[in-house]
């Protein structure tokens, strides 16, 4: 067995902050087979994979929602960065509330290279007024 140490990062997006490890292994073997799972578990993250300082794989996770029905977070992505064929939400965590967002408000448009997730924590709730425990939630179009 040798002595490297293999591990997968996740970072909010390329260059920025470390998020977590999410895979730590001590063969090549055990992490290929992380890989793809690690993948499919975060969505508009990026990942890199090591092996000691090296750097064996780099990957921007595309945002994809579970289902063409269901909604799914965000992640670190921007409104400029999201697809048109895809449809933006509000939820709001303390009451339930999901609601569809004009993606084309003057509002957002004006901030249109901001992450979605900072744009998030200024929305308020129109059915229970709570400020600032919403996030941004998309949906595919269905075709």
């Amino acid at each position: 067995m040798s002595n490297h140490e293999y591990r997968i990062e996740v970072w909010d997006r390329d260059g920025g902050a470390l998020l977590e490890t999410c895979c730590r292994a001590k063969t090549d073997r055990l992490i290929r087979a992380a890989w793809p799972a690690a993948i499919e578990d975060y969505p508009g993250r990026f990942l890199i994979c090591y092996n000691g300082a090296h750097v064996t794989d780099r990957a921007e996770v595309p945002l994809a929602p579970r289902s063409d029905t269901e909604p799914a977070p965000v992640g670190r992505i921007s409104l400029f960065d999201l697809p048109e064929w895809y449809q933006l939400f509000a939820y709001c965590a303390d009451c339930g509330r999901m609601e569809e967002v004009d993606r084309r408000s003057p509002k957002l448009e004006e901030m249109r290279l901001r992450p979605l997730a900072d744009l998030a924590i200024r929305l308020k709730c129109g059915s229970c007024g709570s400020h600032g425990r919403s996030k941004f939630m998309v949906r595919k179009i269905p075709r």
